[in-house]
C-alpha cells in the first residue's frame, strides 16, 4: 500500500502508471513487451507481445495490494523471458531487459539481490525506477505510517544485474 503515498503527485502509483504508459507508447513497434504486477505475489498480466494497447490497458487496471515481493516479481519476469526464448527459433535468445518500477521496500518472498544476480548471469539487465521520497507516508487506520522510498535496494538490484537505477523525477 506504500505506492498509495502522495509524496509524489498525485500518488506514487498514479505517477508510475503514467510513466509506464508513456514508456510503452514510445517503444518501437517490433519490440516485445510484457507487463507484470506484484505485491504479495507476482502476476504476469501480459505475456511479451507487440500489442501496445493490451499493455496500456493492463497498466491502467493495476490495483494496490499489501506487501512487496520484489524477488518473486523479478523471478517471474526471468521465467517469462526464458519461456518466450524457448519459442523463438534461431541463433539464440534476443536481447532482453527487465524494467522494475517500485518504491523499493521488499518485505516478502525471494531475495531480490539473489534474483538480480541470476539475471546478471543470464545477461538480462534490470533497470530500476524508484517512485517516492524519504518522507512518504500512508494513512493506516487513521495513523500516518512512514513509507520512505528504498532507493538503496533498487540501486543494488540494478547494479547486481548490470542494469541502471533511476529515481523518478
Amino acid at each position: 500500500m506504500s505506492m498509495n503515498s502522495t509524496d509524489v503527485t498525485p500518488s506514487r502509483i498514479a505517477a508510475a502508471k503514467d510513466a509506464a504508459t508513456s514508456f510503452v507508447q514510445g517503444l518501437p513497434p517490433g519490440i516485445n513487451l510484457g507487463v507484470e504486477s506484484f505485491a504479495g505475489t507476482a502476476t504476469v498480466l501480459v505475456s511479451p507481445t507487440t500489442d501496445r494497447d493490451q499493455a496500456v490497458r493492463a497498466i491502467g487496471a493495476l490495483k494496490l495490494a499489501e506487501s512487496t515481493a520484489t524477488g518473486d516479481a523479478l523471478a517471474a519476469a526471468l521465467q517469462t523471458i526464458d519461456t518466450v526464448n524457448q519459442l523463438i527459433p534461431g541463433q539464440g535468445p534476443p536481447p532482453a531487459r527487465i524494467i522494475l518500477m517500485s518504491d523499493g521496500k521488499q518485505n516478502l518472498g525471494r531475495d531480490e539481490f539473489t534474483v538480480a544476480t541470476e539475471a546478471g548471469s543470464k545477461h538480462i539487465p534490470i533497470t530500476t525506477i524508484s517512485f517516492g521520497t524519504p518522507y512518504g507516508t500512508v494513512d493506516i487506520q487513521g495513523e500516518q505510517d512512514p513509507v520512505p522510498v528504498d532507493d538503496y535496494s533498487l540501486e543494488r538490484v540494478a547494479q547486481l544485474s548490470g542494469g541502471r537505477f533511476y529515481p523518478a523525477q
